[in-house]
């Protein structure tokens, strides 16, 4: 599933900068895919976490 969010993100990044958007619509989509990439690293840190607790 981590995959396919960021394989999604990829391709609206990606959609936006053929076209030729400002440099402010592909910094939007950099802060996105880092939010992604940060919500994924606390969802693993809390099953990493939980699972030690067992």
């Amino acid at each position: 599933m981590q995959s396919e969010v960021l394989r999604m993100l990829n391709l609206k990044a990606q959609k936006p900068l053929q076209r030729g958007v400002s440099s402010a619509t592909r910094g939007h989509f950099a802060i996105v895919l880092r939010f992604a990439t940060n919500a994924n690293a606390n969802v693993k840190n809390r099953l990493a976490t939980a699972s030690r607790g067992f």
